[in-house]
């Protein structure tokens, strides 16, 4: 491996680090939709505080893990990469 393709490895795994993180994108990755509302996201994470949320869904755009789009005066996220949905659910299921 390249060290650019070693810091892009570390750059994911901290990103994903954080347990709040990590499970908005377990939510995300087996959610049946391709993508979910901010409040969709917000009732299945147990109604977190939207402004936690919104930073946590913030740090995930950052990492270029997560997309989101604006709908009128809804907010959509979604998975950036499609494989990466497969290594999230193989994840989830090594709990």
């Amino acid at each position: 491996m390249t060290k650019n393709q070693l810091e892009k490895g570390a750059q994911l795994f901290s990103a994903l680090a954080n347990p709040h993180r990590l499970e908005i994108m377990f939510v995300l990755a087996a959610c049946s939709a391709s993508e979910l509302s901010l409040n969709d996201l917000q009732e299945k994470m147990g109604g977190m505080a939207q402004s936690s949320l919104s930073n946590y869904v913030r740090q995930l755009r950052t990492a270029r893990l997560v997309i989101v789009r604006r709908e009128a005066k809804w907010v959509r996220i979604r998975i950036a990469d499609e494989s990466l949905i497969d290594h999230i659910k193989a994840l989830a299921k090594r709990g």
